[in-house]
């Protein structure tokens, strides 16, 4: 049988990162600490309306700088709107190496 290993990145130990779970409107409050060796990250928090918090999008470069590593970054935004979404990184190949989960 045919066996490839490769690396993968974890949130918080888990594969795929933990769904966050909260009601619309809610404030959300997630502490990022890059621990990635040689790699900046962000995260991306895909369906949330960013409203009046641009910086708090994720895209590097565009939003924000990213989190360098052994950083740490407060992200703080409004869930909305209600509905399934989902939060990723958007440097590199890390969101195909596992850091993703549902929100």
């Amino acid at each position: 049988t045919d066996v490839v290993q490769r690396n993968v990145i974890t949130v918080n130990d888990m594969f795929p990162g933990p769904t966050i779970e909260v009601m619309e409107e809610a404030q959300v409050v997630v502490t990022v600490t890059n621990k990635l060796l040689t790699e900046a990250t962000s995260i991306h928090w895909h369906g949330m309306h960013m409203r009046g918090m641009p910086y708090m999008d994720g895209v590097p470069f565009i939003t924000q700088c990213p989190i360098m590593p052994s950083e740490t970054f407060v992200y703080r935004f409004h869930a909305e709107p209600a509905g399934t979404h989902w939060y990723h990184s958007h440097l590199s190949t890390q969101k195909e190496d596992g850091l993703f989960g549902a929100l």
